[in-house]
């Protein structure tokens, strides 16, 4: 899904057929950079399919009133779709407003579940930030949260097995 031009924007790579249910943008306000989100069914051979929505959120650190925008579209889009995992760069830290209003809308913090909440993500030379998410549905179950050493890019990445 392009988000502010044809080479920016989201994408889910899966190994399992994948169908598009919907994506869309996100409120802008204004900002220099648009953003955009996009929810797909991966479709698991034993039936137990897995909705993946995958986004990357307003980067200003001091302008979270873009970002709670941004997410009240996510949680709208979302509309409380079973088996889902919501997950990218969503440029905020526990504490902030937007991050409390993904645990409000009752998904689970898959690092905290872990116990994994103060292993940082930004940047992948020197972390000093934790502002990369994998929430998932109460419904999912996690297991073997690594957040491993990549320079493919400025982020580290979250892997997780999910059920």
């Amino acid at each position: 899904m392009p988000a502010s031009d044809a080479v920016w924007g989201n994408a889910v790579l899966s190994k399992y057929p994948m169908k598009l249910v919907k994506s869309g943008f996100l409120p802008r306000m204004d900002v220099p950079l648009r953003r955009s989100y996009l929810i797909v069914t991966v479709e698991i051979p034993d039936g137990k399919n897995i909705n993946i929505l995958c986004t990357h959120l307003h980067q200003i650190k001091e302008e979270g009133e873009v970002r709670e925008k941004q997410v009240q579209e996510l949680l709208k889009q979302w509309d409380g779709l079973e088996r889902t995992a919501i997950m990218g760069d969503f440029n905020a830290e526990k504490g902030d407003e937007e991050i409390e209003m993904m645990y409000s809308a009752g998904l689970i913090d898959s690092q905290l579940a872990s116990g994994m909440e103060n292993k940082l993500t930004w940047t992948h030379y020197e972390p000093f930030r934790r502002i990369d998410y994998i929430w998932i549905t109460p419904d999912l179950k996690i297991s073997n949260l690594k957040i491993p050493y990549s320079t493919a890019s400025d982020h580290l990445p979250i892997v997780v097995n999910v059920e």
